[in-house]
């Protein structure tokens, strides 16, 4: 951090004279500094020197030199300075806000000792340090001054906090003390907190937990907030530095400055690096530092020399303009200066983080640039600028996630991630948080303490939770007030100021009032104010509401009243409502934009307030200036009478009463006002706390406990008895009297049966009566009173009562008639009397005690009791409960008729269906069908339909849903053809007859009746469907047929666009075309022709017409249309050359010679040479009529063309013509040629590389002399190489020498001369080769094939070993060594010679070729060639270099996926990773090939997991059911094969597993897990069987099935100690299986090779066996069933043939059973399991229902899946 100079306030004198003390004021506007003549200067912010004033002495008699000022400090309102002077004085001057006024001294404080420092805290607390040590607080209320603490030496230093709650107070011994005046968040421990090795004359507290110290050893100490050092910065190294004399601290606390000598060293809080660091600023000749100090706004440093100069820095990090408006000074990392640029106040706001983060960005927002944001890394701050007020709230949000709303100008509003936070300004925490999506102003209200009447804050807003309902939140305690659901969207909300009412508007544009009270939200009652409502507003600082209602402007001023709205008449929309200077107006704007304004009746609005405010005088004149006939005076006046009878305001509450008429009221406040009065004459104040007017507002309010309190306290008993008299409660007044033993309690009693008597009160003469014991007194009252119910409790109270059988009989009578029967049942019960108990239990309709009575007393009559009951549920409309007690009597058909009126429709269609005797409910299958088909249960309809024979009405309903399949279906199946068919037409007619024509199409498909539906689009002219339902239903042949039908009758209509947009839709836009051509319609052809088949075809046409106009007439078509370019070039495409010709000749002659070009070329093709000839000269090329005829290798005609019209090309002619003599080795005629084309050289270059070097020299001898010595001397470098430098030799020379003895006819020679080059004497390889072929060639020739064949495989592994496989095979081939050939070029990689050498000359040889072909991919792994070939081959070599998934890709592009999934799932098998090897085939269902190799895999993976550890739980149904899906598959494909029953057995343990896993995820199907688990062990001689029994046993015991849990995993120890025994080196033992007898499990299954649970397991069933093993209450057998067997056996003994097994749980199906194809399960086991699919739409278990359904082939009628 540095700081920059800015300018100099006061300049240095040539002598001594320093400031002694420097200070800013808090408000940043003034200057103050002491001279050495103890003057005070006043400089102003632009250090202009505004004011000054001379301090005066302790005492007057010293003079003015006896003192010094040591210090200066401001009040926090900048309008008071204290100054701290030697003489033990301090003085408080005040100066005032403005310059010049006049400076008084307020406060003086005498000290003990010298003053040595001051400072004045932001909180109000003024502190100095003395010379004697002490610390004390001048305080200014009471002008003394009194000591916090006394240091063992001079205090020299005194340093605040940036709080100002605190200080630190350094001494002349180096203690450093610290100490609070106040609370504080952040307090730390006080005393002494450092010992610093100096004074320490600089001191200062900034805010990051340290203590910075510095004095005259040039050290800078920085200490923790224990003293221990944290960091030191040693400047005495430095020769120029010098003591430490003062130091400030930046208000950010975050820096500060050290003055010393003609340097400030500057310390800041590097938040990077979480450390201090330092720059030096130097200022020559200033000097030794004696002050200096930092303005509160951070921006500026002030500090003075010793010769009085005052210097001013500015301590500014960076400066950003934000629109020209604002400046943003940052002054520290977590200190802002916001200052405007313009306007009149350009001090601007002070932005700082409290909790010391940085500011990242600063920005303004709101209407006005009123508000500001700005960031750091932890927290946002927010501010008004118009009130100086700052908040700053934690905040970890990501930058710009959030949105801001400034509407508020109490809160500002924060939008984050569906939570709207409200902030305060001026407070440092969030004022609430609520989640909500609606971030609309007008859909949030919030008011803060506005017109606030009382002391307490008034905090509340007001938003939505959805778009219907509101809710309302205390923002004080956090609390909803409540909330309220709204029957349409709301679109805007806003509370009232004072937060009681809340007006909202919905969609619907009704307007409401909702009044807001503490009261329960039940309590609320929103009331209707406005229909038709497109603006309303609440009047600024009142209750009056101003709303629109179309033309109508309606006003509520006292909205206790709400049918009591003002209506003004109006014409425009309401704009605002303005109140301003004692004026409400509201602004309408009219037609063209001109605003009228309606004024209120401003003494309504005042009434209002005034009455919301508490200011009732105010009220009460205004309602008395009203006139006496106006309506809303009454509302008016009661309101105000109300309210002011609540504030006990009884004189105005009087005259409101006397004014409303209410004499009662009026003169009952008149008598309480002259008790007040009297009693105010007597004891002062105003009366109101008298106890006998507080007690007659409570009786006036009827709260007359609460009045009895008031006179009890007092003392007064006899007052509230007499209160309670007077209004006749002398139940309570007796109750007074005999709590406080009142002597009037005896008339009291009097006075209270006789008042019983008077008003027929019996029942509570009768409770007196019981209360004081006498119960038959008391009965008989009740009885009187025709309470019995009372009675019996009496009666029941005392049972010596009950003897009385008169007295029992009354009560029970009366009982009887109050049709209290139940309870007289209950009497006569009690009693023993049965008979009559059972008979007023019936009457009563208490059927529940009746039947238990009966089954005591007449067992026989229970059914037709039960009848009974359900008639009288019946009666009473209980249907529901009648349903099972119709049941219970055996009435079926009540039953149903019951269950239909209760609207139990799946138990009557339960009901319905167990009914033999169909036709007696015949009825009611009608009235199920339509239940079911209006909940869209369209099956179970169906069924109800067809049951009842209705079959009309399931048909209709099937095509009222619009499933005109299903319709069709069910008419077909139950209906002949004829009545399907009418029935069904008549839905047909009605769509038809109303438009659906899409309806009645799809119902006539599913009837079979295309053409018909084909011809109702042709009847209604509707042709795109027509096309559309024929192309799809009708063969291309009737489609063409009818499309041509329909366009011909349009056509012979002369409906032109009707055909053609037929035939477009049908895709026939041809015919459309067409059929404009043959009626000349040529612009209607070239749109369709553009529209349809684009450019292209659009010029098509075009072409044509212009063809058919010919002459002039086309020319200017062509030339309208842009396309005169392309007909030529059309025409000339098209082989329409005369139509070219015309074009060009009329219109662009200069194409002329290009078509004669492009005929020449047509005519080429067509192999008319002569015509072509003729029109290539005339297009000026005469070349390509050359090129034609050398093509054509007519150089005749070619060389006369070229003599004729093109004399350059002679030469290429006859170089063409050479060529084709060279190609056929016509050597002479080669070289003739070539000389006539002077082209010698091209013969002698020709000569040289065949090697004929003689011919070569011959030529150039006799064409170019010139060059035969360089000829001659080539040919001599040639010829003379042999014996040169190592690899030389005879090379072409031998060649040459060896043709010529051939020629000279000794050809031995001529093959020894060849074979005697070698790589010793030639060293180019190809010569090498070239001899060698010729030789052999010479010896096929003259000596034979055997000498030949020896000669080449010698000479061509030669060849081969000098890289010459190309002529080794040459060499090889020529003496009929094919194979020896091919195995030559397949060494050396050239596969395509070999195959085709093979395939050419050795068939035979294919087969080794491709074999060899493979090797040599694999090895290369080449597989993507290799899979061409092979593909088994290409997926086993990508297998073993683990490519598995380049290995698929190859699989699935070459049909060896089957080979791919075995690879695979091999591979993870041996990793041990069976779960994957599973995923492998799932991943690829269906298995596209089921070989022996994939079922061996398959087998094997299914054996892996099932021996898999931890498969029990829900998350592995993934796995069983892939298993499940895949061994289903190959069972199928695998059903007449030997490994059938194997697929089977595996299939069905996975199926069970599946089941198992299934069941976990719904509650309720506990036990069929565990019975799953327990069947698996019947399969233990393929599953692990100490996996099996662990699993089986625990699931035992967690449903308490302790015994077989006990015999289980007792199992499971003998199985697992077998295990261990044979890991250990030990034969296996034979298991005792005494306890398995009575089951079907295997007891001599195979052990597993190891234990496949884990050990932890094996304890806990060991654990659990030792705890229940000495259990005697726990059965340590199976237990047995009626067969003798366990109950899960399927076969009882081996006599018995074996149960059906049950699909679902794998337990023999010995009861009622559900069919499933081939497959069978226990019925009640298929309820549960269905039930509990259906209540907890659990996906596992339907997906079980859908693999049984595929597996089974057949699911129980009525079943659907999916059910919800």
């Amino acid at each position: 951090m540095r700081i920059k100079f800015s300018k100099t306030f006061l300049t240095a004198q040539n002598h001594g004279t320093k400031i002694t003390a420097l200070a800013w004021s808090p408000n940043n506007l003034k200057l103050a500094a002491c001279n050495s003549e103890r003057v005070i200067l006043l400089f102003d912010d632009n250090g202009e020197r505004k004011d000054k004033f001379a301090t005066k002495p302790a005492d007057p008699k010293s003079g003015k030199n006896s003192y010094a000022v040591t210090g200066l400090a401001f009040s926090p309102d900048s309008t008071k300075l204290a100054v701290a002077q030697s003489d033990h004085m301090v003085y408080v001057y005040r100066i005032g806000e403005e310059w010049g006024e006049k400076k008084v001294i307020c406060n003086k404080f005498s000290q003990s000792s010298a003053v040595t420092s001051i400072v004045w805290l932001s909180e109000g607390f003024l502190v100095c340090a003395l010379y004697d040590g002490k610390i004390r607080e001048c305080v200014l209320k009471a002008n003394k001054a009194r000591t916090l603490y006394a240091g063992n030496s001079m205090a020299v230093a005194l340093a605040p906090n940036t709080r100002g709650t605190g200080f630190l107070s350094g001494h002349l011994d180096g203690t450093i003390a610290r100490y609070y005046m106040t609370e504080d968040a952040y307090m730390e421990q006080q005393g002494r907190i450092a010992q610093h090795p100096v004074p320490p004359y600089a001191l200062v507290w900034p805010n990051t937990g340290h203590v910075v110290a510095a004095g005259c050893d040039k050290r800078v100490v920085v200490y923790e907030r224990d003293g221990q050092v944290a960091q030191a910065f040693d400047f005495s190294r430095d020769p120029h530095e010098r003591e430490f004399t003062v130091a400030c601290n930046a208000p950010s606390g975050q820096a500060a400055a050290f003055g010393s000598y003609d340097k400030i060293q500057v310390l800041y809080w590097d938040l990077r690096k979480n450390e201090w660091a330092y720059e030096t600023k130097e200022i020559k000749n200033l000097y030794s530092v004696s002050a200096i100090t930092w303005r509160r706004d951070g921006s500026k440093v002030a500090c003075t020399g010793l010769c009085g100069s005052i210097e001013v820095f500015e301590s500014v990090l960076k400066r950003t303009v934000w629109k020209n408006k604002f400046e943003m000074i940052y002054v520290a990392p977590s200190q802002v200066l916001v200052r405007p640029l313009q306007g009149e106040q350009q001090r601007g706001v002070i932005l700082r983080s409290k909790l010391g983060h940085e500011i990242s960005e600063v920005r303004i927002a709101g209407v006005n640039d009123q508000f500001l944001i700005a960031r750091t890394s932890h927290s946002i701050l927010l501010g008004d600028m118009a009130r100086n007020l700052l908040s700053e709230v934690p905040w970890v949000s990501p930058h710009g996630s959030e949105k801001f709303s400034f509407d508020n100008p109490t809160v500002c509003l924060i939008f984050h991630a569906g939570e709207l936070s409200l902030v305060e300004y001026g407070n440092n925490s969030i004022l609430a948080s609520v989640r909500t999506e609606f971030m609309n102003p007008h859909l949030i209200s919030v008011r803060i303490n506005e017109r606030q009447m009382r002391e307490e804050d008034n905090k509340k807003m007001a938003y939505l939770l959805d778009l219907k309902t509101i809710s309302i939140i205390d923002l004080i305690s956090g609390s909803v007030m409540g909330q309220m659901s709204h029957d349409a969207r709301i679109n805007w909300l806003e509370l009232s100021e004072p937060a009681d009412k809340l007006l909202f508007r919905d969609s619907k544009l009704r307007l409401w009032l909702l009044p807001v009270s503490n009261l329960h939200p039940r309590a609320w009652h929103k009331t209707p104010l406005l229909a038709n409502c497109s603006f309303v507003q609440w009047v600024s600082g009142s209750d009056v509401v101003v709303a629109q209602s179309g033309p109508v402007l309606c006003v509520w001023y006292n909205l206790d009243s709400t049918e009591g709205a003002t209506q003004v008449p109006i014409k425009g929309d309401v704009v605002e409502v303005v109140r301003d200077e004692g004026k409400t107006e509201v602004i309408v704007e009219e037609a063209r934009g001109q605003k009228v304004a309606y004024s209120l009746d401003e003494g309504m609005v005042e009434f209002g307030t005034a009455l919301q405010d508490g200011n009732f005088e105010r009220a009460l004149k205004y309602l008395e200036t009203l006139p006496t006939n106006d309506d809303t005076q009454e509302t008016m006046w009661r309101s105000l009478a109300t309210t002011t009878l609540e504030a006990q305001q009884l004189k105005i509450a009087h005259k409101c009463y006397e004014r409303l008429g209410n004499k009662a009221r009026s003169m009952y406040l008149a008598k309480t006002i002259k008790i007040a009065e009297e009693f105010a004459e007597k004891f002062g104040g105003d009366g109101m706390n008298c106890p006998e007017v507080q007690a007659r507002l409570l009786m006036l309010d009827k709260q007359f406990r609460a009045a009895e309190e008031v006179y009890l306290q007092s003392g007064d008993v006899s007052s509230a008895v007499k209160m309670y008299e007077q209004f006749c409660m002398f139940e309570e007044a007796l109750d007074v009297a005999e709590r406080y033993g009142s002597p009037e309690q005896g008339a009291l009693r009097q006075k209270l049966e006789k008042w019983y008597a008077e008003t027929m009160q019996e029942d509570k003469a009768g409770e007196r009566k019981e209360q004081e014991g006498l119960y038959l007194e008391a009965i008989e009252l009740y009885l009187k009173a025709e309470m019995p119910k009372k009675a019996l409790r009496t009666l029941l109270k005392e049972t010596s009562l009950l003897q009385d059988d008169i007295l029992v009989g009354k009560v029970a009578n009366a009982l009887g008639k109050s049709s209290q029967m139940e309870l007289a049942g209950d009497l006569w019960s009690r009693v023993s009397r049965q008979d009559k108990a059972l008979e007023c239990f019936k009457l009563g309709g208490a059927f529940s005690k009746a039947v238990q009575i009966c089954r005591e007393m007449r067992p026989a009559d229970v059914v037709k009791l039960e009848g009974e009951w359900a008639d009288y549920l019946m009666g009473q409309r209980q249907f529901d409960a009648a349903i099972s007690h119709y049941i219970e009597a055996g009435h079926t058909a009540k039953a149903l008729e019951a269950a239909v009126k209760a609207g139990q429709w799946k138990k009557a269609k339960q009901i319905i269906e167990v009914i033999d005797d169909k036709k007696t409910v015949k009825k009611y299958f009608g009235v199920l069908g339509k239940h079911f088909a209006n909940e869209k249960d369209y099956r179970s309809a169906e069924n109800m339909f067809l049951e009842g024979g209705a079959v009309s009405d399931a048909v209709e309903m099937y095509s009222n849903a619009g499933q005109w399949e299903k319709a069709w279906k069910v008419a077909a199946k139950h209906m002949s053809n004829e009545e399907a068919t009418k029935i069904l037409n008549i839905p047909v007619e009605k769509m038809i007859s109303s438009g659906k024509f899409r309806d009645a199409e799809k119902l006539l498909l599913v009837m079979g009746q295309a053409g018909r539906a084909v011809e109702m689009y042709r009847e209604q002219k509707r042709y795109d469907e027509m096309c559309r339902v024929a192309s799809t239903h009708l063969s291309v042949e009737e489609c063409k047929q009818l499309q041509q039908v329909v366009a011909s009758e349009l056509q012979a209509s002369k409906a032109w666009r009707a055909s053609e947009k037929l035939l477009c839709t049908a895709g026939d836009w041809k015919a459309a075309v067409a059929m404009y051509r043959a009626q000349n319609m040529w612009e209607d052809a070239l749109r369709v022709a553009k529209s349809q088949g684009g450019t292209s075809a659009w010029r098509n046409i075009a072409f044509l017409w212009a063809m058919e106009l010919g002459g002039q007439a086309a020319v200017r078509l062509l030339d309208r249309l842009a396309l005169l370019d392309f007909a030529i070039e059309h025409a000339c495409d098209n082989y329409q050359f005369d139509f070219a010709f015309d074009l060009s000749r009329q219109a662009q002659p200069s194409k002329m010679s290009e078509i004669h070009y492009k005929y020449a070329l047509a005519l080429e093709d067509d192999g008319k040479f002569q015509d072509a000839e003729e029109h290539f000269i005339k297009s000026g090329k005469p070349k390509e009529a050359i090129h034609m005829y050398v093509h054509g290798q007519n150089f005749d005609k070619a060389l006369k063309i070229a003599e004729e019209h093109s004399p350059e090309d002679v030469n290429d002619v006859l170089e063409a013509q050479a060529k084709i003599a060279l190609a056929n080795s016509d050597m002479p005629t080669f070289e003739a040629l070539m000389i006539r084309a002077q082209r010698a050289e091209f013969v002698i270059q020709q000569y040289k590389e065949n090697g004929n070097w003689m011919d070569a020299l011959r030529v150039c001898r006799e064409h170019l002399p010139t060059k035969l010595a360089t000829l001659e001397a080539q040919y001599k470098r040639e010829t003379g190489q042999r014996g040169r430098g190592g690899g030389g030799g005879e090379g072409a020379s031998v060649l040459v020498e060896a043709r010529k003895l051939e020629e000279a006819g000794h050809q031995q020679k001529a093959i020894d001369h060849l074979l005697r080059v070698s790589p010793k004497n030639c060293g180019d390889a190809s010569i090498i080769a070239k001899a060698w072929i010729r030789a052999i060639e010479l010896v096929i020739k003259y000596a034979g094939e055997d000498e030949a064949k020896k000669l080449a495989k010698n000479y061509g592994s030669q060849l081969v070993r000098m890289d010459q496989h190309a002529a080794a095979a040459q060499m090889l081939l020529s003496t009929d060594l094919v194979q020896e050939a091919v195995e030559v070029l397949m060494a050396a990689g050239e596969w395509n010679k070999a195959r085709k050498i093979a395939q050419q000359l050795e068939p035979a040889l294919e087969q080794y070729v491709e074999k060899g072909y493979k090797s040599w991919l694999k090895s290369q792994g080449r597989t993507e060639q290799l899979a061409d070939m092979d593909v088994a081959e290409a997926i086993e070599v990508l297998a073993q270099q683990e490519q598995w998934t380049k290995c698929k890709q190859v699989a699935q592009e070459n049909g060896g996926l089957s080979t791919y999934l075995v690879l695979h799932a091999t591979h993870l098998l041996k990793n041990h990773r069976p779960l994957e090897a599973l995923q492998v085939y799932a991943d690829n269902q269906p298995i596209p090939t089921l070989d022996s190799g994939t079922l061996s895999t398959v087998r094997m993976i299914a054996l892996a997991v099932l021996g898999w550890p931890n498969l029990t739980s829900s998350d592995s149904y993934q796995y069983w059911s892939a298993l499940r899906d895949i061994l289903l598959q190959m069972s199928e494909d695998f059903q007449s094969t030997p490994n059938y029953a194997e697929i089977r057995t595996l299939l069905t343990l996975a199926h069970f597993y599946a089941i198992r896993s299934a069941c976990r995820e719904a509650a309720g199907l506990e036990s069929l897990a565990a019975k799953l688990s327990i069947a698996l062990l019947r399969f233990t001689d393929v599953i692990p069987s100490d996996k099996a029994y662990f699993e089986a046993g625990m699931d035992a015991k967690a449903l308490g099935w302790d015994s077989e849990a006990f015999v289980f995993l007792n199992r499971l120890l003998d199985v697992c100690e077998a295990i261990e025994e044979v890991e250990s080196g030990g034969a296996a033992t034979l298991l005792d299986s005494t306890d398995l007898q009575c089951t079907d499990f295997p007891v001599d299954a195979p052990l597993p090779r190891k234990m496949t649970i884990s050990q932890q397991e094996l304890e806990e069933a060991r654990e659990w066996l030792l705890a229940v093993s000495m259990d005697q209450k726990i059965d340590q057998n199976l237990p047995l069933d009626y067969r003798g067997v366990y109950a899960a056996c399927l076969q009882a003994n081996e006599a018995e043939p074996s149960v059906e097994m049950c699909i679902l749980s794998g337990w023999p199906v010995l009861d009622e059973s559900v069919q499933l194809g081939s497959n069978v399960a226990i019925k009640h086991e298929w309820n549960n399991f269905l039930l509990a699919s259906r209540t907890h739409h659990a996906t596992f278990l339907n997906d079980v229902f859908k693999f049984l359904a595929k597996w089974c082939g057949h699911m129980p009628d009525g079943f659907q899946f999916g059910l919800k």
